[in-house]
């Protein structure tokens, strides 16, 4: 700009004008800063309190949770450890953003809404002292109990052996724990859904266990023990327990597994072969009975379904 302009430019400027401005400078000096944006906080978040807290999709097919949003005050989940060039997950986002990522990567059915441990009716002082085990071994690990233990439940349909599966799993989760929920039935149809393709069987060699330090397993012998029972469903079978039990041999997996059989019907559904009784007898010792009833539905309308 050459300075005839900026000769114009500052006869524009009269006095008048320069007093207005430098009011407005100081009438905004006087006005009191922006208060700092708040600081979002979500480390609260407990298996409890999930639905509660609007973290839950409750009309989803399937147990789905929200995502967690960012904190506003960290770098996107990451945030100061204090010491000089180094970050760490924030406490306040990305760690609970990850919990329920973990979360619903189980898979979990839509009934898993609600199941919460804290809520849990027990069938008996003795199922709630062995889970309660199983949680310290997944708290405090070996220096809880030196061999990671196992449970085996059986019953009735009906009685809340499914709901503590869905219960444990959201507490192992918020506890770090790496959980694989399935069921026996499910297991099958991997493999089933293999014929006639180049794809290599799943379960052939143990590895849909690797990195699972809890396994639960619903439903051994399928769906009121109907499951079937060919020459390959027995033969995947018996591979399963020959999986599930060495990983659990080397301390590093616990196991809840349930079932609608008996332990005799157990027996009787693998033929009776000595190796699979051997190491169900080895990983789960006493089995529980529960004996509740149905919490589905009531006994009369049980009558008149026929069931």
């Amino acid at each position: 700009m050459n300075n005839s302009n900026n000769h114009g430019m500052q006869s524009l400027i009269t006095p008048q004008l320069l007093n207005q401005i430098k009011a407005l400078k100081s009438l905004r000096a006087q006005q009191p800063a922006k208060p700092a944006k708040p600081k979002l906080s979500f480390k609260h978040l407990n298996p409890s309190n999930l639905e509660a807290e609007g973290f839950v999709h409750l009309t989803s097919s399937r147990f789905s949770t929200k995502p967690v949003p960012y904190c506003g005050q960290c770098n996107d989940g990451w945030a100061d450890a204090g010491i000089e060039r180094t970050v760490k997950l924030c406490i306040d986002c990305e760690i609970p953003r990850r919990k329920l990522k973990r979360l619903n990567d189980l898979n979990l059915p839509s009934d898993a809404n609600g199941a919460h441990l804290s809520m849990y009716e027990w069938d008996s002082p003795k199922q709630r002292e062995r889970i309660q085990n199983l949680m310290g071994w997944m708290m405090y690990g070996r220096a809880h109990s030196p061999q990671s233990p196992s449970v085996l439940m059986y019953g009735s349909p009906g009685n809340g052996k499914t709901t503590l599966h869905y219960a444990l799993a959201k507490e192992a989760v918020f506890n770090d724990h790496r959980v694989l929920f399935t069921t026996h039935t499910a297991l099958l149809e991997r493999v089933k859904n293999t014929f006639g393709s180049s794809e290599k069987n799943p379960l052939s060699d143990g590895k849909w266990l690797r990195g699972v330090d809890l396994l639960l397993f619903d439903e051994l012998g399928g769906i009121g023990g109907k499951s079937e029972m060919s020459n390959w469903a027995y033969t995947q079978s018996v591979d399963i327990i020959g999986h599930i039990y060495e990983r659990w041999a080397s301390g590093s997996l616990s196991v809840l597994m349930t079932s609608n059989l008996t332990p005799k019907q157990i027996a009787k559904y693998f033929q009776h072969n000595r190796a699979v009784g051997s190491r169900l007898i080895d990983m789960f010792g006493e089995p529980i009975h529960m004996q509740g009833p149905d919490r589905r539905t009531n006994k009369h309308l049980s009558n008149v379904y026929g069931f």
